[in-house]
């Protein structure tokens, strides 16, 4: 009667025992003979090994090389060309050439300087004449020049707003790229993460699963002994046998989890290569990373998203991104007013020597004001008002998203404030649990004999 009672006890508390026993053997089988990998080297490896890694980093590259390409509108421009004409103008006082022939070489430098939106261009050019008959100057002379032209806006693209436009755009985009891709690669490496922990737990479970079926083995040994001594009814082998091919079913299960995720860490990190054994690896206890240790002071600051957070650096290039395109339809809604000055030394010889040098002495003067204005003006008002709308459409958005990102993160601080608790509490239970294990340790012994 005493050996049933302590084996009814046993019963439902052995499984309890398994659990308490195993973990303190954790560590065993798999993990004994395979290469610990810490959750800091799967992160270290992630980074340089993972096409997925390298895909959002190299977002910045494509960022950067369009901003490359957007301060291209300063890159000055040489160009150069030669003419050659022939003509044959009508006699109209009888004093013109019958034929001509020109020949004209031409060297030009032209620049924008988007920072004022000034346009500066210079032009050497030489023009060799060949008339029939001869005129004063002989049948044949040389005609050099060089010309300085400098043009301003002073209305419509006032210090280059709009030719700059483009250009502050990139930058914002580039800084915007950044920041983005720290928030994707941040996400990317915590699913990873939180793989890794998966990959732990299942080996934790592997362990488990596998010492109590190593546990029910040795149940079943000793109800049979008991049901040859005739303590316990036959049916209880039975039980025995049953809870023995469960807890096999469950340990094979955890074995085919835990291989299964080893592969996906592998393949993951990029080190496959088609002879890697899935049991070359096991994981270690994920409380001792470094790498993903979060700064707690900082985001438990009731101000931290709307002061310091990386989401509000994000809005706050979202709206200047706005405001910089809002400046610049308001600008274009202006007319062109102009300014350009011009200046040409130019001169004439029947020598080529002589021409660029002492007979270069003829100086041509221009200045010139333009003005444009579109009647209605209509496109540059829509595109305005069109901003204007997409200016108050962003704003919205910026504050619904800061709104929902608060109220995520108090909701995320409240349930660790009750995880916290609750682990607490578990470790209570934990330690009580292993006070009663003492105390039916001495019961299974009892219950051997």
């Amino acid at each position: 009667m005493i050996l049933k009672t302590l084996n009814k006890r046993y019963s439902m508390t052995s499984f309890l025992f398994r659990c308490l026993f195993s973990l303190s053997l954790f560590g065993l089988s798999y993990s004994a003979y395979a290469q610990q990998l810490s959750l800091d080297k799967f992160i270290q490896t992630i980074l340089e090994n993972n096409p997925g890694v390298q895909k959002i980093l190299v977002n910045n590259e494509v960022a950067a090389g369009e901003l490359e390409a957007s301060q291209g509108i300063n890159d000055a421009i040489l160009s150069s060309s030669l003419t050659l004409v022939h003509s044959e103008p009508n006699e109209i006082i009888g004093f013109e050439a019958s034929k001509s022939d020109d020949t004209q070489l031409k060297v030009s430098y032209d620049r924008l300087f988007s920072s004022s939106g000034r346009r500066l261009s210079l032009a050497l050019s030489d023009q060799h004449t060949n008339r029939d008959p001869a005129l004063t100057v002989g049948s044949q002379y040389y005609q050099p020049s060089f010309t300085l032209r400098l043009t301003q806006p002073l209305l419509k693209n006032t210090g280059g707003i709009q030719d700059r436009l483009n250009i502050d755009l990139k930058q914002l985009n580039l800084k915007l790229t950044k920041l983005n891709n720290k928030e994707s690669l941040e996400s990317y490496i915590t699913q990873l993460a939180l793989l890794y922990i998966d990959w732990y737990l299942a080996l934790r479970e592997l362990d488990i699963s596998k010492e109590v079926h190593q546990q029910s083995i040795q149940q079943e040994k000793l109800t049979r002994t008991k049901v040859r001594r005739q303590v316990v009814e036959p049916y209880e082998l039975l039980r025995a046998q049953e809870t023995r091919e469960d807890y096999y079913s469950r340990w094979q299960q955890a074995k085919g989890r835990y291989a299964g995720l080893t592969r996906k860490i592998q393949y993951q990190m990029n080190l496959d290569n088609g002879s890697t054994s899935s049991q070359q690896l096991a994981p270690d206890d994920p409380k001792s990373a470094k790498l993903l240790t979060s700064k707690q002071g900082e985001i438990r600051h009731p101000d931290y998203l709307s002061t310091t957070s990386r989401l509000k650096d994000i809005l706050d290039t979202l709206k200047t991104q706005q405001n910089i395109i809002l400046d610049a339809r308001r600008n274009a809604q202006d007319p062109d007013l102009n300014l350009s000055v011009g200046y040409t030394r130019h001169g004439i010889s029947d020598n080529f020597n002589n021409a660029h040098t002492s007979d270069l002495d003829r100086d041509d003067y221009s200045v010139m004001l333009e003005y444009k204005y579109p009647l209605g003006n209509r496109q540059a008002k829509g595109n305005y008002q069109t901003q204007i709308a997409n200016k108050k459409q962003v704003e919205a958005d910026v504050k619904q998203r800061l709104i929902d990102a608060q109220a995520n993160l108090s909701n995320l601080q409240e349930q660790a404030s009750q995880l916290f608790i609750a682990l607490e509490s578990t470790d209570r239970k934990i330690n009580y649990a292993t006070r009663k294990l003492i105390k039916e340790k001495q019961l299974f012994k009892i219950g051997e004999l």
